[in-house]
């Protein structure tokens, strides 16, 4: 299962989590601004086609506490979005 979150305005989350369901997704969780859900790809596809109250719909891919930003390897920091209207926005940082 892939882990989704869309994002909504205060005070529409109940009427976005009622639109995921209506979609059948499961492990539906609600809070503030937000509606995390799981399901898999072609769910990912109907979240973007049928939700009319969620401004976003994020594909998770990991969680985890930012303490700093300093950094001792190089690399580079990738940053995907899927936007219901803008369709796939991705950005990269270079860490030297």
């Amino acid at each position: 299962m892939i882990n989704f979150e869309a994002t909504a305005n205060t005070g529409m989350e109940a009427v976005l989590k009622r639109e995921v369901q209506a979609l059948g997704l499961e492990d539906i969780r609600v809070v503030d601004g937000l509606v995390s859900m799981s399901g898999n790809m072609e769910d990912m596809a109907r979240l973007n086609l049928h939700l009319r109250t969620a401004e976003r719909v994020h594909w998770v891919l990991k969680r985890f506490r930012a303490t700093t930003f300093k950094t001792e390897k190089p690399g580079t920091i990738f940053a995907l979005s899927m936007c219901n209207i803008h369709g796939l926005w991705e950005n990269a940082l270079e860490l030297k």
